[in-house]
């Protein structure tokens, strides 16, 4: 069993950070990640925050990089679809897209792992309740994290890596692997040539995943744009969850 002892560093009342939006209510307060914070520290006197203040504390930060990330990849979609597909200047923004959504993901794994961690999984089972059951989307997103963001199947394959599955994870995110696109609105009435050419006006970029040679199973898949919204979402409710 793991030593849990911890020191006055863990303790919220070592710290003088304040609540960034005490004029605020809860809310009010749209930016999720800044909405945790002032959770945290609008629950001051709460007994796990005088042995686990670092934990939360921790676990916040990771939301707010999923919130930079997000809105990062936002501001180069927005870009993206002012040029033409696959002109010199997109393959450019295109890549630093790429790169905001690896970090994004790799900021998903760690909210992951503080779910995964002794003190949460503790609190949940008190309350007889699974990880699985409260963020169930953000797991969704992990084969990413565990196959290509973390480390890559390609250099760390697990023993249902294939080669060719190796290959394919090595391509998913990045400049060799294309880019997938899902409806963002219908496409109704749009001239074929603007779809063609400007397709981050009517499409999300889209990213997926082939776990198995199986058609029964699944591939993974990751919109950033449309997903994020549920993954901060169900961040947050754990957080509040656990400081009831």
């Amino acid at each position: 069993m793991p030593d849990l002892s911890t020191t006055m560093l863990s303790n919220i009342s070592s710290w003088h950070e304040d609540d960034p939006n005490a004029h605020l209510a809860l809310g009010d307060i749209s930016c999720v990640s800044s909405r945790a914070l002032s959770l945290v520290y609008r629950h001051r006197a709460h007994r796990l925050l005088s042995e686990h203040f670092l934990a939360f504390r921790g676990a916040v930060e990771m939301m707010a990089g999923m919130d930079y990330h997000h809105e990062n990849f936002c501001s180069l979609v927005n870009q993206l679809a002012q040029l033409p597909f696959r002109s010199a200047e997109c393959r450019q923004l295109e890549r630093r897209a790429h790169h905001e959504v690896v970090a994004y993901l790799n900021r998903v794994g760690q909210f992951y792992y503080f779910g995964k961690s002794v003190l949460v999984r503790g609190l949940l089972r008190a309350g007889k309740r699974e990880l699985k059951d409260q963020i169930p989307s953000l797991i969704s997103s992990l084969p990413f994290r565990h196959k290509i963001t973390a480390h890559r199947s390609i250099d760390f394959p697990k023993e249902c890596d294939t080669g060719r599955l190796q290959e394919i994870h090595a391509i998913s995110i990045g400049p060799l692997g294309g880019q997938m696109f899902v409806p963002r609105q219908s496409t109704i009435g749009v001239r074929p040539e603007e779809l063609m050419f400007y397709p981050d006006r009517f499409y999300y970029r889209a990213y997926q995943l082939i776990l198995k040679h199986d058609p029964n199973v699944e591939p993974a898949s990751f919109v950033p744009e449309r997903d994020h919204h549920k993954y901060i979402l169900e961040c947050y409710n754990l957080i509040e969850l656990l400081l009831q």
